[in-house]
């Protein structure tokens, strides 16, 4: 059983989520809002439809969502290597910059308000200024946050900032009190 908070995308649904959230959207504005009375059966509740808006299975507004723009890490670690190859998705596999924009414009629209970029490693991800520049553009997101190990935070983060990251959070394992412990690096 998923907990509640859970929105995560399996690969390969991205289609599908983003014909999910364009009909949410439309059937909301055609809608106009809120209606009282009007409920939806989810699982075993009924749960109040606000139209237009991501809502989890209990009728809360989804307005946060932790994107994960590559697979790719400059540590070899079990965060983020896959167990069972090690080997990175093609990069065709990735949803491009124009998939991103476009997904995250649609939830936009539908409520969302809060972005967290995560990976792998964003900060890998080629071009990746460039997308924090384009998601900082769209009406409706309030923060954009990074998820990150923090090795290439000193020669980003004041760009980072510039273009509106709002917080960043730094990953560090430690093996005992005072050290700090990274992985081999690849």
């Amino acid at each position: 059983v998923r907990p509640p908070w859970d929105f995560s995308i399996p690969v390969g649904t991205c289609n599908d989520l983003l014909a999910r959230c364009r009909s949410r959207f439309q059937r909301g504005a055609n809608a106009g809002g809120f209606h009282p009375g009007r409920f939806e059966l989810v699982g075993a509740r009924l749960v109040p439809v606000v139209a237009g808006r991501l809502s989890d299975r209990f009728g809360r507004a989804i307005t946060y969502l932790r994107l994960s723009v590559t697979d790719r890490c400059n540590l070899k670690c079990e965060y983020c290597t896959p167990v069972t190859s090690g080997v990175s998705l093609p990069r065709e596999d990735l949803l491009s910059d124009d998939e991103i924009v476009e997904i995250l414009q649609t939830m936009a629209r539908a409520g969302l308000e809060k972005v967290r970029f995560t990976g792998g490693e964003p900060l890998v991800r080629p071009g990746f200024l460039d997308l924090v520049a384009r998601v900082r553009a769209i009406e409706g997101l309030r923060e954009l946050c990074v998820s990150t190990n923090g090795l290439l935070l000193e020669e980003q983060a004041e760009r980072l900032l510039e273009l509106g990251v709002t917080r960043f959070n730094v990953s560090v394992r430690r093996t005992s009190a005072g050290a700090v412990w990274y992985p081999s690096s690849r």
